[in-house]
């Protein structure tokens, strides 16, 4: 659907996927460059670091990086995501 939307045959479609490590963000730029893909996808890099969506997002439209999460930042966003854990499973 996506290459017929595009004037693209259907062999156009590719699903770059990251590898989770630092900076994987630098990685996604390079693939979007190379194989010209809308998108990547971003798998386990973001269980360990959800701020990696941010962190992407501003390398690739600024080519800078973010300074890393300050630790009580890291804390509060970890204990919400332990927090709604327990809500949705309990």
């Amino acid at each position: 659907m996506i290459c017929e939307v595009k004037g693209f045959d259907s062999t156009c479609i590719v699903m770059p996927t990251l590898k989770p490590r630092d900076r994987a963000y630098e990685k996604a730029k390079q693939v979007l460059d190379y194989t010209g893909a809308d998108a990547v996808m971003i798998g386990r890099a973001a269980q360990g670091r959800p701020w990696i969506f941010r962190e992407t997002a501003h390398y690739l439209k600024t080519g800078e990086f973010l300074p890393e999460p300050e630790i009580a930042e890291v804390e509060s966003i970890l204990m919400e995501h332990l927090v709604n854990d327990f809500l949705d499973y309990a």
